[in-house]
């Protein structure tokens, strides 16, 4: 009978007690009898956890496994408690890694869990017959991945690895079984996953399969360029430690095997970052590499795109894996042509993304932008009608609305125009340009240019890449200022004032305003993190609080686009992006997720500071579905879901910053 988390906790406690005693304070005897015994009741009662499947026969490698924290003495490098040979016939090694998510405990042994992040062997993925798999594990707070490695026989003359977290290894190979050791060396680990998945000698099992089905798919793996520590961490008496060596920096492009005439090249986490791309190995023809990673020049995302087009289309079975590539790249590599002014290579862009992502409010509101950017009002009207109808009752896009309203007020079709002005005006409250906008609608006269979203006019035509349209553009509209990708159009058709206004003018609980001597002060910006939350006491509300701490993006525009949502476990929260947004306090009770805005923030452009505020706002949802990767908030008929994040940072306004 496998122990649970309280009996589990009370054994640890004792147990660390009794080896302090034991260790440090001189014993009679009495106490190293009661350590012996409590340590056989801990090993007793370890949870037989499923590890891996073989991918050679397909048996289950089940192994035992303290799942409730790095604390217990399973995780003791030097005395381990754990069975002597867990491993079936097939399984050579089991390896691993911990990101850490928290506290780690204070006991007076050493814990070496591994790095950070997962990684495989190379020098044994790349003996003939030897496999590997992952999958992730949960340890209390922390996330984990066990990496097992399996072959039919012991490759000849090769060291195993030591036991995951241990300092040695059981090894029956030359008939006389025994505890061997193997030094680490971190240079040996290789955090790069997609070649050896591409080259079939590592599986991977989805997070929260029970069924362990073995994966081969590149780009749907969720361990490919996850971020984290490289370096060995030793944890001891409540102090973390990190070996002063590194594996290798790892470069800007890892390229990894060929499909067809294409290489995979997996971007190290930073470029990933910098460029708002998903997780997923980029294929380039090799022909091409050049134009797409120049030396010494931006890479070309117009020129990645084509190639992840033309990848998914040599390979359609591998379609459904590259679609979040194909659509973050529709829609980054067209707001860079937009805002260089090349607004039919961004409509080439947004239509690629569209393809297989017909629905994403951001590559629609700016392919509208683009069309009106050029001219084609009419294609631009359509577009945003059809955008506006979409949107779910009581969500609004403010410049969306805003440059429909024009259209129709262009169109001489004011009376269409005047409710989705004063739909922005409840959302933006007293906005000038908004303002200005209703006044000329209650005099009849033409919009003045300052209520007005400007477009920069498109640039002189230049040498168009393959199947973009190279038609010349048609007469500029009259009004073109400045740039089209304006930061407030990034956060609205990104999703923050759709998000934003679905809380304050849906479904969502209206905002009670606090009374003027109750109001919130705004930290300066030197300030420190608000109270800590109280904890739950429902093992199903902490199990969701624990949950639902981190950074969370709305699916339908992915992680990529820079705006998301921030639950740390402290309890702050915060929504937007680095130009506008909300911050203040949440927690669940009864299963339902309730935040406290306290601060809003938001800058007029690119380079004016934020300006903070003060607000008293309360919102309440239902939590739908509450998963490791996604997200389901409901209000009333209306719901909207959200993905996790797998990195980024939250930098709030007073200064802090989360993870």
């Amino acid at each position: 009978m496998y122990f649970q988390e309280e009996e589990r906790n009370r054994i640890v406690s004792r147990y660390a007690a009794l080896y302090r005693t034991v260790l440090f304070e001189g014993d009679d005897g009495s106490a190293a009898a009661e350590l012996a015994e409590l340590g056989r009741t801990y090993e007793a009662g370890l949870p037989q956890v499923p590890f891996a499947r073989c991918p050679i026969g397909g048996e289950v490698q089940f192994h035992s496994f303290d799942p409730f924290g790095l604390d217990g003495p399973w995780w003791n490098h030097d005395a381990p408690l754990r069975p002597l040979m867990e491993r079936i016939p097939s399984c050579l090694a089991v390896t691993g890694a911990v990101a850490l998510g928290g506290d780690a405990g204070n006991v007076p042994w050493l814990c070496r869990p591994g790095p950070g992040a997962p990684y495989v062997l190379p020098h044994l993925l790349a003996v003939d017959g030897v496999f590997a798999t992952i999958r992730q594990l949960a340890v209390g707070p922390h996330t984990a991945w066990a990496v097992c490695y399996f072959g039919a026989e012991v490759p000849g003359g090769m060291a195993m690895p030591n036991a995951w977290g241990t300092g040695t290894y059981w090894d029956a190979s030359d008939g006389a079984p025994g505890w061997t050791s193997t030094p680490v060396d971190p240079a040996e680990r290789e955090f790069t996953l997609s070649p050896w998945i591409a080259r079939g000698k590592l599986y991977w099992i989805a997070p929260g399969d029970d069924t362990l089905t073995l994966r081969t798919e590149v780009a749907s793996c969720p361990f490919v360029g996850l971020p984290g520590e490289q370096r060995e961490q030793r944890i001891a008496f409540g102090r973390l430690r990190l070996d002063d060596v590194l594996p290798p920096e790892p470069v800007r492009l890892t390229g990894a095997e060929t499909i067809g005439d294409f290489a995979l090249f997996e971007l190290e986490d930073g470029l990933r970052e910098e460029l708002h791309l998903p997780p997923v190995p980029v294929p380039v023809r090799s022909t091409r590499r050049g134009e797409v990673f120049a030396p010494g020049r931006p890479v070309d995302l117009g020129a990645m795109l084509i190639e992840v087009e033309a990848f998914v289309e040599a390979n359609p079975a591998l379609a459904p894996g590259y679609a979040p590539l194909q659509a973050a790249l529709g829609l980054s590599a067209g707001m860079a042509e937009a805002q260089a002014g090349a607004h039919l290579r961004a409509l080439a862009c947004y239509a690629a993304g569209l393809k297989v992502a017909p629905d994403s409010v951001a590559l629609r509101s700016h392919e509208a932008l683009s069309l009106f950017a050029l001219g084609r009002s009419a294609e631009a009207k359509e577009r945003l009608e059809a955008l506006v109808a979409a949107v779910p009752r009581g969500q609004i896009l403010p410049l969306v609305w805003m440059l429909l309203a024009r259209l129709y007020v262009a169109d001489g079709e004011a009376d269409k125009a005047r409710p989705l002005v004063d739909e922005v005006a409840a959302f933006g409250g007293q906005d000038q340009a908004v303002a200005r906008f209703r006044a000329v609608l209650d005099g009849g006269s033409a919009p003045p240019q300052s209520a007005m979203p400007s477009v920069a006019p498109p640039a002189e035509p230049a040498a168009e890449p393959p199947a973009v349209p190279t038609e010349p553009p048609p007469p500029a509209p009259p009004v073109r200022k400045r740039s089209l990708v304006l930061p407030v159009l990034v956060a609205a058709a990104l999703g923050i004032g759709g998000f934003a206004a679905w809380k304050t003018l849906g479904g969502g609980q209206e905002a009670t305003p606090a009374a003027p001597s109750a109001a919130p002060e705004v930290p300066a910006a030197t300030g420190g993190a608000a109270p800590e939350a109280v904890p739950a006491s429902d093992p199903l509300t902490e199990q969701q609080r624990r949950d639902i701490a981190g950074i969370w993006a709305p699916e339908e525009g992915g992680c990529s686009t820079g705006f998301g949502f921030a639950f740390t476990p402290a309890g702050r929260y915060a929504e937007g992006d680095e130009y506008m947004g909300e911050e203040g306090r949440w927690e669940i009770v009864g299963g339902k997720l309730i935040e406290t805005v306290t601060r809003a923030y938001a800058a007029e452009d690119e380079v004016s500071e934020r300006k903070v505020s003060a607000v008293s706002k309360r919102y309440e949802y239902t939590i739908g579905e509450l998963t490791a990767r996604r997200l389901v908030l409901v209000n009333g008929e209306a719901s909207m879901a959200f993905v996790r994040c797998p990195d980024g940072r939250r930098m709030f306004t007073d200064g802090e910053s989360y993870p």
